[in-house]
Parts: C-alpha cells; sequence; structure tokens
C-alpha cells in the first residue's frame, strides 16, 4: 500500500514489504518502509531538457548533413530527429509537452518485470503549471519573492503529487520497491480552457487518455540523496532512448521509447 505523509515538504511513500515473494499479506513481525518522494528544481530540469532540449536539434537540412548518425531525413524529406519518439492517433502526432499550457498528469506505479504493467495509478488531476506560479499564494521562495522557472514546475509538480498521493495510491501486491517503480504521465488536450479552472487545487479531471499522452518522468533516489526525485523522463518528438541522470526508471525497448511504452499500457 502506496499512501501520503506529508513531513517538512516532503510527500513519504508508505510502501508495504510483503514476506511471500512480494504477495502475500504483511505478517505482524514485518515493517513498512518509508520512501520519500520531493520533486527539486533539478528534477523539473530533467524533464524539460528531456522535452524541449533536442527538438530543434535537427531543424534544418543542414543538421542531417552535418549530424547523419542523429538525425535523419524523414519520408517527406524534412530533416528528423533518427527514431524519434512518438505517440500518434489515427497518424496524426499527440501534440508536443507545453509547460505553459494545462495540462493533466497521473501517477502510476510500474511493473519492471517483463511484460511491464500498471500496477495502479492515481486520479487524474488538473495541472497548470504557469498560472499556479501566478495565481497561489503559497508559491514563493523564502524571501517571499515570485519563483524563478524551474522552482516554478517543482512547486507545481510537487504539489500535483502531494495533492495526487493524498487519497492513498496502492497495490495490494507490491511488496518490492525494485519490482515496480513509480512514474507521472502528462497529458494535454488542446480543448481545455484553463481560464475556467482553478490551478490551485488540483482538481479531479477526466482527461488522462493515452490519445493526449505528452510525456512520462520516472522517480528513482539520486546518488546521495534519500528521497526520491524524477531522474528521467521520455517525451512526444523527443529522442527514443530516454535521458536523465538515472534513467532506471525510464525504461525503454529496441521498437519502443517509455513514452510510448506507456501510452500502450494505457490503452
Amino acid at each position: 500500500m502506496i499512501s501520503r505523509r506529508a513531513a517538512g515538504g516532503l510527500v513519504g511513500l508508505l510502501v508495504a514489504v510483503a514476506a511471500v515473494a512480494g504477495l502475500g499479506a504483511l505478517p505482524a513481525a514485518c515493517s513498512a518502509r518509508d520512501l520519500e518522494v520531493s520533486v527539486s528544481d533539478n528534477g523539473v530540469d530533467i524533464l524539460s531538457a528531456a522535452c524541449a532540449g533536442f527538438f530543434n536539434t535537427c531543424a534544418d537540412e543542414q543538421a542531417c548533413v552535418d549530424d547523419p548518425i542523429f538525425c535523419t531525413f524523414d519520408a517527406q524529406g524534412a530533416c528528423t530527429i533518427r527514431k524519434q519518439c512518438q505517440l500518434d492517433e489515427k497518424g496524426i502526432p499527440h501534440a508536443r509537452f507545453a509547460p505553459g499550457k494545462p495540462l493533466s498528469a497521473q501517477l502510476l506505479v510500474i511493473s519492471k518485470t517483463e511484460p511491464e504493467k500498471i500496477l495502479a495509478k492515481s486520479s487524474c488531476r488538473h495541472l497548470d503549471i504557469a498560472a499556479a506560479c501566478a495565481t497561489c499564494g503559497d508559491a514563493v521562495d523564502d524571501a517571499g519573492a515570485p519563483l524563478d522557472s524551474a522552482s516554478c514546475g517543482s512547486y507545481a509538480i510537487g504539489h500535483l503529487v502531494d495533492t495526487a498521493l493524498a487519497g492513498g495510491l496502492g497495490y495490494d501486491g507490491f511488496g518490492d520497491p525494485d519490482a515496480a517503480f513509480l512514474a507521472v504521465a502528462f497529458f494535454q488536450d488542446e480543448g481545455t480552457d484553463g481560464a475556467k479552472e482553478n490551478p490551485c487545487d488540483n482538481h479531479v479531471v477526466d482527461r488522462c487518455g493515452e490519445a493526449s499522452l505528452v510525456a512520462v518522468a520516472g522517480f528513482a533516489k539520486p546518488l546521495g540523496s534519500s528521497t526520491f526525485d524524477v531522474t528521467c523522463a521520455s517525451c512526444q518528438n523527443g529522442l527514443h532512448f530516454s535521458t536523465g541522470s538515472d534513467t532506471g526508471p525510464c525504461p525503454v525497448t529496441t521498437d519502443q521509447c517509455f513514452l510510448e511504452i506507456v501510452g500502450g499500457l494505457l490503452k
């Protein structure tokens, strides 16, 4: 069972450790372990780099000439990232991750074993990063000044994680954190009117369908840290391989990037 435990601004994940193959009920003698999750500015930078850092790398024909290993010409003759990570709906590509526009997000517990599957997921929540930082009273730094872009992202995404876990996120068979990992999926519906929604409460919405999936980030414990943070990400129109400081919670296959894997699991 995974549940929320607020402590010093961190979100606690209570992971029950089962004794028999991770499938049975917890014996009375076994204790649970607390895994704390904190979305940092560095975690947001990893997400931003994965989603935007490579977008213009193969933006013109000369890039395909200068870097034929990384860039390639597509069927229409345009220069593009080789083996680009891309989801589409009936041939129409999904939108790119645009943090300046209203999003929706959902936490997922994903099995590390083959085949991967979603073991548990939170409710789908509204996320408007820019509006939250401009509107919410606690979106300020220690000196009371407005947040910079990375801190704004960590504030808004961290608040969403906290809210999503408030009701509990669990899977009865989840007995070993090494067998599953936590991820957050981002969705973008072009028809969402952020002006009509409260950006501060991360209210429940019905907009987390595979057809609008644009990015996924995985959580792990960075080197030297005692808390879990975003360490990797996979984004629409990004690289095939996941990028970040620890790509373990963002697995890929020869044929599918992590975003495409998650999209398949959500169908």
